[in-house]
């Protein structure tokens, strides 16, 4: 996790920099960077290990790097260690581009070969260093647009991120790219921002656009134009407008606390050990003498400055608009660091919504006149590895649970006890005797819960409506090296695919000699693999396939697959419910097989 800003307008732009990263400086402090250009000149990086704290002493507050265009970075360490070598933005040799990134890119050892045998040299342990030198290539080979050349960077990509990038051809502008790592951009009068959280930003403007998954926007003075994976130009909507409902005090070391808008009250930070222990809150009014113990003069000149601006800049609170889905209220805390978290919780009680009808198969159940009901929505294995236990997580839908009650598992056909019904917060467990709809709880499970299973009373049985299965698009064939560990490994993937970490696939009128497993991510694979041999002590072999595409059959009772007239890289599997699929690799397969067989009716989604 990392964090980026950038802008670009009429102010210089070091200082907006550094007072953004200042507000990410949580999502990763082990060393910092910023890259500014004034006007048409050569771009300036300046780059330093460490907390923010060091990159702004060594440019003065951003004083010393003159520019009104600038990207920035706070790091935390995934490829690479912690060095100003390491250290974002990355450059190519020449200067043409300038990028950050937030994200792990899981080819890049490909890449960074590939453009190694172009001429690149590399000067970091970084997979963003890659991403850069992968964007240059593809701008001079083609010799077209920066949109051009990212289009062509993004579909060579596997993994996540979330790139800022400057090109020398084009000053004054800002690209951006999007892959399952956060950004947003910010517009203004003559001014544009970039950031990975609204906090960085939320001073300098309301005005917020959230770019999609796989899209990518060109950051312009006061103006943001966003286009697809196809480089074609696509409109956006303003995001929600933002309240804050507390603003932090300081930051890095510095960090005293967080000013809570509604109490006027200031709520104090002591240190939790990185998280290790609970940490200690104290309510100080903002008028308090006793406050400038805790906080410094600045620190406190700058909060009134800061809450100035924000009640008058920042929208107000409506808890109706919250619900509607119209104003986004933002918190400032840690989970790292172990502090705010429970703030946070109790406002989110109060501002959410009490539990909802469902919807079931035989009709909407209520959630407060109907008799106890639930709905399991996540399976764990192995939380606790002494004891190898297996959790069913499950929500309360309706009525009341009560420990010992007998309660019916529908999918399961049969009566049975809840055993040891827990909640749960963080690493600390506790027994509940009773809970509410709205409430989720943990019970033991031996194997006999899946997702998507309902509970219900026996006198009144029915079943929930599941939650829908996404489409893998990554398939590879596993096998197991040692034999004679086959009923370990059939317990182990099996319980893993039940989490719904993965899908498992067997071949068509198969068992599971031969299984395909399905992911969404490639990184799922050596998460596979750690956990079969950690948790399960088995070693497995993955063989890569070259499926990108799966489709369910809607009509499998109407349908015989054996006369099903595919293609000849069409593949026939079964899911674990026994369940027929088919796997393709590209999209021209699907359509043809559907052309071949008209009564066919193939959907890209399933339910649990």
């Amino acid at each position: 996790m990392c964090g980026i800003v950038g802008f670009t307008g009429r102010h210089q732009a070091a200082p907006i920099l550094l007072d953004g990263l200042s507000k990410l400086e949580y999502r990763g402090y082990d060393s910092a960077g910023i890259a500014v250009r004034d006007g048409e000149g050569e771009t300036e990086v300046i780059k330093a290990k460490g907390r923010l704290k060091v990159l702004s002493e060594k440019t003065n507050g951003g004083e010393t790097v003159p520019g009104t265009c600038g990207i920035g970075h706070t790091r935390w360490a995934t490829h690479g260690e912690p060095s100003e070598n390491n250290a974002h933005p990355h450059m190519t040799d020449d200067g043409n581009i300038v990028a950050v990134h937030n994200g792990i890119i899981e080819n890049y050892q490909e890449l960074k070969n590939k453009l190694a045998r172009k001429g690149y040299t590399f000067y970091s342990e970084t997979d963003t260093e890659v991403a850069v030198k992968l964007i240059d290539y593809y701008y001079k080979k083609y010799e077209g647009t920066p949109v051009d050349a990212i289009t062509h960077s993004m579909v060579r990509i596997r993994g996540s991120y979330a790139l800022a990038i400057m090109f020398r051809d084009y000053p004054g502008e800002i690209y951006v790219a999007r892959k399952d790592s956060p950004m947003i951009l910010g517009v203004a009068e003559d001014e544009s921002f970039i950031a990975s959280d609204v906090p960085a930003i939320l001073k300098y403007t309301r005005n917020v656009y959230y770019i999609g998954n796989l899209e990518m926007a060109r950051v312009k003075k006061g103006e943001v134009t966003f286009y697809n994976l196809d480089g074609d130009e696509i409109e956006k909507e303003l995001g929600i407008a933002t309240c804050p409902i507390n603003w932090p005090i300081g930051s890095g070391k510095k960090f005293r606390g967080v000013y809570d808008r509604d109490k006027k009250k200031v709520l104090t930070f002591s240190d939790t050990m990185k998280g290790t222990k609970e940490g200690i809150e104290e309510e100080i009014d903002i008028d308090d003498p006793h406050l400038l113990d805790v906080v410094d003069e600045d620190q406190k000149e700058q909060l009134m400055d800061e809450i100035e601006l924000l009640d008058g800049a920042s929208a107000e609170f409506d808890q109706e608009l919250v619900s509607k889905g119209e104003l986004s209220p933002v918190f400032f805390g840690s989970a790292l660091t172990n502090f705010g978290v429970e703030t946070f919780l109790q406002h989110f009680l109060t501002m959410t919504m009490p539990p909802l009808p469902r919807t079931a198969d035989c009709g909407v159940i209520d959630p407060v006149k109907e008799d106890f009901s639930a709905f399991v929505f996540k399976i764990q294995a192995n939380m606790n590895k002494a004891h190898r236990d297996r959790i069913a997580f499950m929500r309360i839908c309706s009525g009341k649970f009560d420990a010992g009650m007998e309660v019916f598992h529908v999918q399961g056909g049969k009566k049975m006890r809840l055993s040891q019904p827990q909640q749960m917060m963080a690493s600390d467990r506790h027994i509940v005797d009773e809970a509410y709809a709205g409430d989720i709880i943990g019970v033991f499970d031996p194997g006999i819960f899946s997702i998507g299973d309902t509970i219900c009373m026996p006198g009144k049985k029915f079943a929930y409506e599941g939650i829908p299965t996404f489409a893998p698009e990554h398939f590879a064939r596993v096998r197991q090296l040692d034999t004679m560990k086959r009923k370990q490994f059939v317990k182990g993937i099996s319980q893993i695919a039940q989490e719904g970490a993965i899908q498992i696939f067997q071949e068509y009128k198969g068992g599971m000699e031969e299984i395909i497993v399905g992911v969404v991510g490639v990184l799922q694979f050596d998460v596979l693999k750690y956990r079969l041999e950690n948790e399960y002590n088995v070693d497995i072999r993955l063989e890569n396939l070259p499926y990108e595409h799966i489709r369910w059959i809607a009509n499998k009772e109407e349908i015989n697959l054996d006369r099903i007239q595919g293609t000849s890289d069409m593949k026939k599997v079964m899911d674990l419910k026994g369940n027929p699929l088919l796997l393709f690799v590209n999209p021209w397969s699907v359509g043809m097989v559907q052309d071949r067989n008209k009564d066919l009716v193939l959907t890209e989604f399933s339910k649990n």
